[in-house]
């Protein structure tokens, strides 16, 4: 039963440890490591743990390494170890060296070499381990001092460290906007793990986009021949950017970007049969990609506009549109008058403050940002369709 009183021993320490810890408001268990580690390699040396057979016979100081760096196996191991010496249990290692053949002694020293460079390897770690406690002690002193005194400042200069202070006071609910019917439901995030509600987001997804408008083939060649092209343009020349961005831009008649980036939107509905894909010719030294080639093109990032690449070879694509003519989402859209019309309510109250409790940061109310964000793209879409199907031109065209 010595290995249980080894491992209550050890226990029993760790136990102390955190109480002593918990009642000075500093964490002693740095100590209680090093100074049982510390204490295990030299009493290693004194009972001659490395002459007997217990599985951790090593030097002291390579014991004292390996204690600290897994003190929680390797302590209780230990003293396993030497209650087994103390009462005469363990066994002695073999012949001594001087008494084997040249084979066995050769491997021997191998061996005892092998454990050198061990030990010098664990001594590298245990001081890495030492000098990142001390820095982590430097920082534990520092910091403390370094926000204090940027604090003071602050203060100085009128600012309040007072989270009470920072709480939006309450407010009669018929002046509060998440009072509002509806208002807390769509725009406010569960507490907790409860799921986020995305009905909303979900109810406003326009779905209703046309089948892609193939508008143009583009091909990217170190010398096009123009003669074979209807357009020819070259990559790095500022002019040929706005005069291929122009082509796009009208291939499809008055149009505007969605909000989102994901459709483009006209003011009359279009037949694939009278558009004729552009037949485009790049001048590039150097090989491009769908996202240069899109720049080029619109101006824009990849990621943000809705030109669908269809790659033909390494240096040529078919460009499509996601169209849609501005009437057929207006038409859509208006099955969401009513929730229009609950939000154009609430807006008319001054205040807004989310129903929380502001004591404790981690239970602070958070807006659901993908229904604002929802709302707000579907908001837009209205009033910029609606205004080009209106006005029949190019606003918020592609440029």
């Amino acid at each position: 039963m010595k290995w249980l009183l080894a491992i209550c021993i050890t226990i029993g320490l760790l136990a102390a440890c955190y109480v002593v810890s918990a009642l000075i408001y500093f964490d002693l268990s740095w100590i209680l490591i090093g100074t049982a580690s510390l204490w295990a390699g030299i009493d290693s040396k004194r009972i001659g743990l490395y002459r007997f057979k217990t599985g951790i016979s090593c030097r002291p100081v390579s014991l004292f390494c390996c204690c600290y760096l897994l003190w929680i196996l390797i302590f209780p191991w230990y003293l396993w170890a030497r209650f087994k010496i103390n009462a005469g249990e363990a066994a002695l290692k073999g012949e001594p060296i001087e008494d084997i053949s040249p084979t066995k002694h050769f491997f021997r020293r191998l061996s005892q070499f092998g454990g050198r460079v061990g030990e010098f390897c664990l001594i590298i770690l245990v001081g890495l381990k030492f000098a990142f406690l001390i820095f982590c002690i430097e920082e534990s002193w520092r910091g403390p001092r370094a926000w204090e005194k940027y604090k003071n400042e602050l203060e100085a200069k009128g600012e309040s460290f007072d989270w009470d202070a920072m709480t939006p006071p309450r407010m009669p609910e018929l002046q509060n906007f998440f009072s509002a019917p509806m208002m807390s439901a769509w725009f406010i995030k569960p507490p907790g793990k409860i799921a986020i509600t995305n009905d909303l987001s979900k109810r406003f997804n326009f779905t209703n986009a046309s089948v892609p408008l193939l508008i143009a083939e583009v091909t990217v060649r170190p010398h096009p021949d123009s003669k074979m092209t209807d357009t020819a343009f070259n990559f790095n020349d500022p002019q040929s950017r706005t005069s291929a961005r122009h082509l796009i831009e009208n291939i499809a008649g008055p149009s505007a970007f969605a909000a989102r980036g994901d459709l483009v939107f006209t003011t009359k509905p279009i037949n694939p049969d009278q558009i004729k894909p552009l037949q485009i010719f790049l001048e590039s030294e150097k090989k491009l990609n769908a996202g240069e080639v899109s720049a080029f093109l619109t101006g824009k990032n990849y990621n943000s506009d809705p030109l669908i690449f269809k790659s033909l070879s390494s240096n040529s694509w078919q460009i499509a549109i996601p169209v849609c003519p501005a009437a057929n989402y207006l038409k859509w859209s208006d099955q969401f008058k009513g929730d229009f019309a609950l939000m154009r309510e609430a807006t008319k109250r001054p205040y807004a403050r989310m129903g929380g409790d502001y004591h404790y940061p981690p239970t602070i109310p958070i807006p659901n940002f993908v229904n604002v964000r929802t709302v707000s793209q579907t908001l837009a879409h209205r009033a910029q369709w609606a205004c080009l199907e209106k006005t029949d031109s190019k606003i918020g065209s592609f440029s």
